[in-house]
């Protein structure tokens, strides 16, 4: 006697779970989340027993291509997904899917991330004007903290650092930058460097203006310039960050 054909199996609600094996619910449910679970939230989630959900956890974390990570052991840990950018490519990939002119499109994918990240700040940086700087580039460490579409590595102890990198460079190749005009590289940028992605550019042009706000209390200028490769840290995208005024 011939096992059935798995494609065939039909799914029971009658318990609540989700309609498909605890490893895949996992994966599932991480990579679209774009913070940390606990066992319990997961089990929560997925209705799974948390029985179930731990050793299927260790395997997947045994498994580097799926991505899953942990900030602790399987008792006490919370697990992410660690590629956030890809949840944020989808993001874009479903807005571009909009019925509507492709400048509307870009600008509402700009809105999200600049909504994001000034939301994100405002919050973070409420305790007074401390955090504020005089220029751009001295704002470049909030600017990165504050961006959303970047992967983090999640030490034992807590501690957090990014996988994006930031580097600056002059628009025309001086030693020193202008700190109220100067061209930003991120490696590796939402898009992973296709220059034809616009929509996954506009969200981290509107990301950047929302950090700029956030940190320095001004509107700048942010557009798309470039992009390449570079030997050490990679594809990139480069954009063209420009203010005038800025708070004393």
């Amino acid at each position: 006697m011939t096992s059935p054909n798995p494609i065939e199996k039909k799914c029971s609600h009658e318990d609540g779970k989700l309609c498909c094996h605890s490893k895949e619910a996992i994966i599932l449910t991480l990579s679209r989340t774009p913070w940390r679970l606990s066992i319990k939230e997961l089990s929560d989630i997925t209705h799974f027993h948390r029985n179930t959900l731990r050793p299927t956890l260790k395997k997947l974390l045994e498994d580097n291509k799926n991505k899953i990570k942990t900030t602790g052991d399987t008792k006490s840990g919370h697990y992410y997904y660690g590629g956030i950018t890809d949840f944020y490519r989808r993001q874009a990939r479903a807005i571009e899917e909009l019925d509507l002119p492709s400048d509307q499109i870009g600008k509402i994918a700009s809105d999200i991330g600049y909504n994001l990240v000034k939301n994100t700040l405002k919050e973070a940086l409420k305790n007074g004007p401390q955090f504020r700087h005089n220029s751009l580039y001295e704002a470049i460490l909030h600017i990165k903290m504050a961006y959303p579409f970047s992967d983090f590595i999640w030490s034992e102890t807590g501690r957090v650092q990014s996988g994006t990198v930031f580097r600056a460079n002059s628009l025309d190749n001086e030693t020193e930058i202008n700190p109220h005009d100067f061209n930003l590289r991120i490696h590796s940028c939402l898009c992973n460097g296709d220059k034809e992605d616009h929509i996954s550019c506009s969200l981290v042009i509107g990301a950047l203006k929302g950090a700029i706000v956030g940190t320095c209390g001004v509107d700048a200028n942010v557009k798309w310039n470039n992009a390449g490769n570079d030997p050490k840290y990679g594809t990139y995208c480069q954009y063209q960050i420009t203010g005038e005024i800025f708070v004393p």
